[in-house]
């Protein structure tokens, strides 16, 4: 990027790079000029100046007051070593104020702006593009509640930026619990002065207003929800020393309702954490893995708690395999349907775990750069694994589920054969009826009650047992012969049960000797 042309217009100046990188085409039509929507929207951030002796926070109301107070910091009692910016949201105005004093890269606002679950605008690059920047993208899934049957379509995203919220189908019926997809950045640069700048993007809450329907059709809808088991658990690590004779008051936790004031919460807390507050002050690799600690953690924590309730879904999943109508094939193929859903989902998950995962290794350019001890990957590893493994579950019911589904279609296709069956022996048995009736008109006299129906009885058993011989010819045969087979052994043990003629003369001459 040029320093030069950014000083002026960020924002347009990334417009006129949008035919060199077609990744940057959907920043341009939120961000750009042409989009009248996004004018008004608005944002939050927060300052975190990084000292030697702690840190303090700075809020702003407007994208005016950012721009000053990056103008020209006031200088302090101590000066500020490191600062690390907080956004919650993507409006354009602090985009434009952030992107032109940082000098960010415009792929770490396009990663943030993606939509939806899939990877159709990611802003793929290639890791020996960012320079001296370090950042990443990490996308991940909180779980909420939305009680009472409120969600009950497949088609339903947030407000901002159409998040998608995945609705849960379990035996055909939508789950309370929904999936809502979020995305979650970092960057980070070393400056010439030797400081560091850093600057973390998350969304918004997901509000009481959830989008409903598909495209340009979607309505704004008022709809409740609460975090799954009350959200993640506490990232701050247990107090080692337990004193249980003093009293306790109360301790605070963050919210879990906002990313953003969650960050700030574990902020403000920092003395939970020994060691990260110098630890950011060491080397390029502490700040980068310092500054995004509690982002990092807070999204470990929400797929932790995705675990947990993606364990529960195999495990009901499990339990109505064991208790399904093994005749009930709709029922076994929505199964079927739920489980290859999940399956996608799993194996989705996975990626995206793996995807942070490559984002935190440390860089191994050089020595400065190397990780420290609190990258984090350790946490995303074993997600990953867990992943993996209820990845091989679902594999494995989906195995077991088609199985099933094969028994089902045999008994089935057996049944109607046998069925097939009796209509061919109903067949054979009036069919020559109706024949000989038709061909010599035997009515009147002939039919049943009359005095010749007698006949018409005499005439047809003959003709109705000459076309069952003759339609079971190879079952008779088959019959007559194994009646064969007796005779025909019997026979042979008289044969070899009686001595033969020379044996009793040899025997007698014995005899005589």
């Amino acid at each position: 990027m040029c320093p030069d042309r950014m000083a002026g217009d960020y924002i347009g100046y990334v417009e006129s790079l949008r035919h060199r990188y077609p990744n940057l085409r959907r920043f341009c039509d939120i961000e750009g000029a042409s989009n009248v929507k996004n004018k008004e929207e608005t944002s939050r951030v927060v300052v975190i100046e990084i000292r030697e002796n702690g840190i303090s926070q700075k809020g702003f109301d407007s994208a005016d007051d950012l721009e000053r107070y990056m103008q020209g910091p006031p200088s302090g009692s101590e000066p500020c070593k490191h600062r690390v910016y907080v956004l919650e949201g993507t409006a354009p105005a602090y985009l434009q104020v952030l992107g032109r004093r940082l000098r960010m890269d415009p792929f770490v606002f396009a990663e943030q702006l993606m939509r939806g679950g899939t990877r159709k605008e990611q802003a793929a690059t290639l890791p020996s593009q960012h320079g001296l920047e370090r950042c990443f993208s990490m996308q991940y899934v909180e779980a909420r509640v939305f009680p009472d049957g409120r969600l009950n379509t497949l088609g339903a995203c947030c407000l901002y930026r159409d998040r998608k919220i995945w609705a849960t189908k379990i035996n055909s019926k939508f789950d309370e619990v929904a999936k809502v997809h979020r995305i979650a950045s970092f960057w980070s640069r070393k400056e010439a002065n030797g400081a560091f700048n850093g600057l973390i993007l998350v969304d918004p809450p997901v509000g009481q207003f959830i989008k409903i329907g598909k495209a340009a059709e979607k309505e704004i809808r008022p709809c409740q929800s609460s975090l799954y088991q009350g959200g993640y658990v506490d990232i701050s690590p247990f107090p080692c020393a337990l004193d249980l004779d003093r009293d306790w008051e109360s301790q605070p936790g963050p919210t879990r309702e906002s990313l953003f004031d969650d960050i700030l919460f574990y902020w403000n807390h920092m003395d939970r954490f020994p060691n990260l507050h110098s630890s950011i002050l060491e080397s390029p690799a502490g700040f980068f893995d310092g500054a995004s600690f509690f982002l990092k953690s807070i999204i470990a924590a929400n797929w932790m708690q995705f675990l947990v309730y993606f364990d529960e879904i195999i495990d009901r999943l499990e339990y109505s395999l064991a208790r399904a109508d093994i005749n009930a094939l709709d029922g076994v193929e929505n199964h079927l349907v739920d489980v290859t859903h999940w399956h996608r989902r799993c194996w989705k998950s996975c990626e995206q775990v793996e995807h942070a995962i490559h984002a935190l290794q440390p860089q191994q350019r050089s020595s400065p750069t190397a990780g420290s001890a609190f990258t984090g990957i350790d946490d995303f590893v074993y997600i990953h694994r867990k992943l993996c493994a209820l990845t091989e579950r679902c594999q494995r019911l989906s195995l077991s589920l088609t199985h099933v589904i094969s028994v089902i279609q045999s008994r089935q296709a057996s049944e109607e054969a046998h069925s097939l069956k009796i209509l061919t022996l109903l067949g054979m048995l009036f069919v020559p009826l109706t024949f000989l009736s038709g061909i010599f008109s035997m009515s009147g006299d002939f039919l049943p009650g009359e005095r010749s129906f007698w006949i018409y009885i005499v005439v047809s058993i003959p003709a109705v047992i000459m076309v069952f011989l003759v339609v079971f010819s190879n079952q008779v045969a088959q019959f007559l012969k194994l009646r064969e087979k007796p005779r025909k052994s019997l026979l042979n043990v008289r044969l070899t049960a009686r001595p033969p003629m020379f044996a009793q003369g040899e025997a007698k001459d014995a005899e005589k000797g």
